[in-house]
């Protein structure tokens, strides 16, 4: 852009036309050597700027990418859990209810066999006290009949009558002898006494047998009812972790999306910029070279002049809304502790690796260690307080174990919720604190593209005034040689041709070929006054837009700022319920614990339950500490 200086043209008066427009080439020239040097310094700034927020946008794409990804292999993970717990509940379920049907089968065998043993009983006690009776009147009624002596409807009691029956001789020749059928009564009694006793035997034994198999249905019914009540609270917990997860999903692909669509934007208008600084370089330069040349010409009063001059300075315009943190290197160290940990817990199932899971894939690989670390210590501190103990005695150890178990799981299962609440808090307060950098570094940024967009905006509304300037400064220069010549008495001839020879009629060819190039210089800025306004135009649209995208991608920001907030509050309440759950937890099992210890004397020591959680424990420990090697050897 050129600008007139106003003493050049005060001293219109003193200076010939050839002076003045001499003298309004070199100046324009010197601007426009100033205004070339300010475009490349301007330019060269906006490039890199460019270049930074572009690498910038891309490398918050390429990081929520990979979030994307991880987060639908959460998600995956967390409905293949939830599916595989809601078949095992199923199946506890089925288990219930088989369990069910076998002690009703059991009942009813039972029922049925008391009712026998019943009747059995009662007819073994009518036989035995008829025979009895029947024996004390024979000694004391020699001659009575002695099928009328025994009493009774039982089996038994037909079978002795009929037995009686045969030993009697039909009359007259009866002759009633009472020590045959008295010690055949004996043999009968002591005979019906033996079998009552050993069908009393026989009904202790099935009732023995019943409670033992009563009792074994029901320890095992009960056991797959604990196990399906585990596992429905597993199944909430996996059903809530993707229901988190998703809205982290959705989060980060808004995110995404809208970052995308600003690289794009950006990219577009460095783009555009880009091609335009080299047109107006190239149109510069062009310019530069012709104007020294018409000074060279004017300078030898030649009234050839072809003044080019400088189109608007276009400044890049757009700002970076967002700075993601860079790829993690320890992503590959994370996901190889993973892999090993999971295989582990299902090699093993163990809940103590399985509910280390999440926190190694959503905590820092710091916390990780700490987190590892915890459990390790926990699970020694668990250990040596298991070495110290003993089996438990009859119904009470039962009790106490199952009481125990319980209070463990829970204390076990809050410890898991509670790491699992830190890491995710502190992993929400990074994405926090990531998210209002993010918001700073996007309201700086837009600031700066607005203190260069009002820079370009005055540098537009200067250049369009001195457009019009300048216009006013040509026709002033114009008019002056018209008045010049016309007070001499001389035609202006607009043409380069030398005149004929003759009478001298001054230097009209040069002096016409002086305001033909004024006039094309004033063209010259009545186009630069045209396409500057335009361009202003352009760029103003330019920067709406961008401010637009600005406010938009601004608006979604602090929208997921707040979702962050409030469910980093969230998590803060629930770990704070966590930890009172926790604290009546643990005095629920220390009061077991104590119980527990009371009942040593009297028992004994051992036993294949507690060698069983020695060994899962040991195998456990085993496993963390290659996990801790495995994250030693990387960061060696």
């Amino acid at each position: 852009k050129c600008l007139i200086f106003l003493p050049v043209l005060a001293a219109a008066a003193v200076q010939s036309p050839v002076q003045k427009v001499v003298t309004m080439l070199k100046a324009m020239s010197e601007k426009g050597k100033a205004e070339l040097q300010d475009e490349r310094l301007q330019y060269a700034k906006y490039a890199q700027w460019c270049e930074s927020t572009k690498a910038e946008k891309s490398s918050a794409v390429d990081e929520a990418a990979g979030k994307i990804e991880v987060l639908k292999a959460d998600i995956a993970k967390a409905q293949t859990d939830a599916e595989v717990l809601g078949k095992d509940i199923e199946e506890h379920g089925a288990q219930i209810e088989k369990i069910g049907g076998e002690k009703t089968k059991a009942e009813e065998v039972r029922k049925k066999e008391a009712e026998d043993y019943a009747v059995e009983f009662k007819d073994y006690s009518e036989s035995v006290d008829a025979i009895g009776r029947a024996l004390e009147t024979l000694e004391k009624q020699a001659g009575s009949h002695p099928q009328a002596l025994i009493q009774g409807t039982g089996r038994h009691a037909q079978e002795v009558r009929k037995l009686v029956a045969l030993a009697t001789p039909k009359p007259p020749a009866y002759d009633f002898q009472s020590g045959n059928i008295t010690g055949m009564l004996k043999m009968l009694q002591d005979q019906f006494v033996t079998e009552k006793r050993e069908l009393e035997k026989a009904e202790t034994s099935k009732v023995h047998s019943y409670q033992l198999l009563l009792a074994s249905l029901s320890s095992q019914q009960e056991s797959e009812g604990e196990d399906k009540e585990r596992k429905v609270g597993l199944k909430a917990k996996k059903l809530q972790l993707k229901a988190s997860k998703e809205d982290e999903l959705t989060t980060s692909t808004s995110s995404k999306d809208a970052d995308t669509k600003y690289l794009d934007d950006v990219t577009t208008t460095c783009r555009q910029k880009a091609a335009d600084y080299e047109s107006n370089q190239k149109l510069r330069t062009d310019e530069l070279e012709a104007i020294s040349k018409a000074v060279q010409i004017v300078s030898q009063k030649l009234s050839l002049l072809e003044v080019k001059f400088q189109s608007l300075l276009q400044l890049k315009k757009a700002t970076s809304l967002a700075l993601l943190r860079s790829a993690k290197n320890d992503d590959v160290l994370k996901a190889k502790l993973l892999g090993f940990l999971q295989g582990e817990a299902q090699r093993l199932k163990s809940a103590a690796l399985t509910n280390l899971l999440e926190p190694v894939a959503t905590a820092a690989l710091g916390k990780v260690k700490e987190t590892i670390e915890g459990v390790i210590e926990r699970l020694e501190e668990q250990d040596n307080q298991d070495t110290e103990k003993q089996t438990w005695c009859a119904s009470e150890l039962k009790y106490n174990e199952k009481n125990r178990r319980s209070k463990t799981v829970m204390v076990d299962e809050l410890n898991a919720d509670i790491d699992r609440l830190n890491a995710s808090i502190i992993s929400l307060g990074e994405d926090i604190e990531s998210m209002q950098k993010d918001l700073s570094d996007s309201a700086e940024a837009m600031a700066n593209a607005t203190g260069i967009r009002q820079q370009e905006k005055s540098m537009n509304a200067a250049t369009i005034e001195e457009a019009q300037k300048a216009q006013g400064a040509v026709l002033e220069a114009i008019n002056a040689l018209k008045e010049f010549y016309e007070s001499s008495g001389l035609a202006l001839v607009q043409s380069q041709q030398p005149a004929m020879t003759g009478a001298y009629g001054g230097m009209t060819s040069e002096t016409g070929g002086v305001v033909s190039l004024l006039e094309t210089i004033s063209a010259d800025f009545a186009r630069l006054e045209a396409d500057t306004k335009s361009e202003e135009q352009s760029a103003a649209e330019e920067f709406d837009k961008l401010s637009s995208d600005y406010k938009i991608n601004k608006a979604e920001k602090e929208t997921d700022l707040k979702h962050l907030q409030s469910t980093k509050v969230e998590k803060t309440s629930q770990l704070a319920t966590k930890g009172s759950e926790l604290q009546s937890g643990e005095k629920e099992l220390a009061a077991a614990l104590q119980y527990y210890e009371e009942l040593k004397p009297p028992c004994v020591k051992g036993g294949e339950a507690w060698k069983e959680r020695e060994e899962q424990r040991q195998e456990e420990l085993a496993s963390l500490k290659k996990a801790m090697d495995i994250m030693s050897a990387a960061s060696a």
